[in-house]
């Protein structure tokens, strides 16, 4: 396992419907790959977090389509995909005794490499406690 800082792209707007569809056919357009992504409803705002490969362009790209986007810091663990590789990440992470701000991640068929995206009030302090 290895943590990497990185950025990614929040967007917090009204909500309605065809807003995953707006976001991800603007980056499309302009062939940029979401890498990973959260999304949930509270109220009436809808939340987007996205890792993608190109977060600048990202936020240029959504602030055009009239989205409130900007840039997150994160922090991005590569993991194999098998039992017990989250349960290491989170012992280490509770060691340090880092309360995280917000966890998502993706998965992978196989023995793949999974990725983990997180953030906590210091990121650079949850790099040292993942990469040891």
């Amino acid at each position: 396992m290895k943590a990497f800082k990185e950025t990614s792209v929040r967007i917090i707007t009204d909500d309605r419907p065809g807003l995953f569809f707006v976001i991800s056919s603007e980056l499309a357009k302009c062939n940029v790959n979401i890498k990973a992504i959260c999304a949930f409803r509270e109220g009436e705002k809808a939340y987007f977090y996205l890792l993608t490969d190109n977060c600048k362009k990202s936020v240029e790209l959504l602030d055009a389509a009239g989205l409130n986007a900007s840039i997150k810091d994160v922090v991005t663990v590569l993991a194999e995909n098998k039992v017990g590789e989250a349960s290491k990440i989170s012992e280490k992470i509770k060691d340090e005794g880092i309360n995280l701000d917000f966890l998502y991640g993706t998965t992978s068929s196989g023995s793949g490499v999974c990725m983990m995206v997180m953030g906590s009030k210091d990121n650079d302090r949850l790099i040292r406690a993942i990469n040891g």
